[in-house]
């Protein structure tokens, strides 16, 4: 539960300090037969292919909002 909790957490904040701030960030959660979805999605700049790597950030997040993480959020994730 607790690495949960981490992995929605860390879409969800990474989707609202790098998202446009004039663009909802949008949560959906979807219940499968044999699975669950979980979607966050925002609008922003386009991310590369390498959005989940480690220590990777898009062209221009760098401290837009006093942000300072080391880039591994979504790494996590994934």
């Amino acid at each position: 539960g607790r690495r949960v909790q981490q992995a929605v957490r860390n879409l969800v904040s990474n989707a609202i300090k790098y998202g446009a701030a004039d663009s909802p960030v949008r949560v959906a959660l979807r219940g499968e037969t044999d699975h669950v979805r979980l979607e966050v999605t925002n609008r922003g700049p386009a991310a590369g292919e390498d959005l989940f790597d480690p220590l990777r950030r898009g062209a221009g997040q760098a401290d837009r909002n006093g942000c300072d993480g080391l880039g591994l959020g979504l790494y996590i994730v994934r």
